[in-house]
C-alpha cells in the first residue's frame, strides 16, 4: 500500500492526505513536460538539467552521494552540460 511504502521510506504518514490531491499535478506535469523538452522525447525518467543548459537521462546512482561526493557529481554535471555536443555517458552497474 501506498501507507506501507511512505513508511518503509520513513516519510510521516501525513503525506498520504497528498495522494489523491490534485493540487500539484499541473505543478507536476509542467515539470515533467519541461524535463522532457529540455531532454528530448526519447529519454526516461530521471532527468537532470543544471541552468539554461540540456536536460540529461540520470544520473543513475547505485550508491547516494553525501557531501564532497555529493559536490563533485553535481559539478561534473554541471561542466558537461556546457560542452555542446555532449548526449552520453555510460557504463554498466
Amino acid at each position: 500500500t501506498v501507507e506501507a511504502a511512505l513508511g518503509e521510506a520513513g516519510l510521516p504518514g501525513a503525506l498520504l492526505a497528498a495522494y489523491d490531491d490534485e493540487e500539484q499535478d499541473a505543478a507536476v506535469r509542467a515539470s515533467h513536460d519541461e524535463a522532457q523538452r529540455r531532454v528530448g522525447q526519447e529519454a526516461g525518467s530521471p532527468v537532470v538539467a543544471v541552468g539554461a543548459g540540456p536536460g540529461f537521462f540520470g544520473p543513475i546512482v547505485t550508491t547516494v552521494p553525501t557531501g564532497p561526493a555529493a559536490d563533485r557529481l553535481y559539478e561534473a554535471l554541471r561542466l558537461v552540460s556546457e560542452v555542446d555536443g555532449f548526449s552520453e555517458l555510460k557504463r554498466a552497474r
